[in-house]
């Protein structure tokens, strides 16, 4: 038997913009007061993240690549195939309900980035009750769709037997053990 194979999927951009967004969402809703000086440069630093990403996303290569996969009700029919059968392909990136969360996510942080520079930029708008909820709701969704994605990342792994955080954390995943191949003992 030879060792475990091990296949590119993540590269540096991605794995780094992953984490600092997850970083940066954890402690502006956990740890910082919001309106405060850094609670505003963290919100700047993560859109500016999402931006790039959005840029990666449209010219990158690869999986960071958003027509990679493509979101419509047979790429969705085929990935809840392939996950009931337990068998997703092992050269995968992101699956078509992955991907709608990403786009969920970057939707909402636009919507935090925009009220939340309304608020603190324009004097007239500083402490409106309408913007102040719509921030807060937004928010209070992204939290949700953070721990949904955490969840869902855990349990795709789990049923479709694919590595997804150590690819996210390597670059690589490592495929099942292969059976040695006559012509690799040449």
């Amino acid at each position: 038997m030879s060792g475990p194979a091990s296949l590119p999927v993540w590269g540096p951009f991605i794995r780094i913009f992953h984490w600092s967004l997850a970083v940066a969402v954890v402690t502006n809703y956990w740890f910082i007061e919001g309106g405060s000086d850094l609670h505003v440069w963290i919100g700047y630093a993560a859109s500016l993240a999402v931006l790039a990403r959005i840029a990666g996303g449209l010219a990158g290569r690869g999986h960071a690549r958003f027509d990679s996969c493509l979101v419509n009700r047979e790429t969705i029919r085929e990935h809840l195939l392939a996950l009931r059968q337990r068998n997703l392909p092992p050269d995968s990136g992101h699956n078509p309900l992955g991907a709608l969360m990403i786009y969920l996510m970057f939707l909402l942080i636009a919507i935090l980035a925009i009220s939340g520079t309304l608020h603190e930029q324009i004097d007239a708008l500083y402490g409106d009750p309408l913007l102040q909820g719509i921030h807060a709701f937004a928010a209070q969704a992204l939290w949700v769709c953070a721990l949904t994605h955490v969840a869902a990342v855990f349990l795709v792994q789990a049923l479709g037997r694919i590595q997804l955080v150590r690819p996210m954390i390597t670059g690589y995943r490592q495929l099942r053990d292969t059976p040695e191949r006559p012509e690799d003992k040449q």
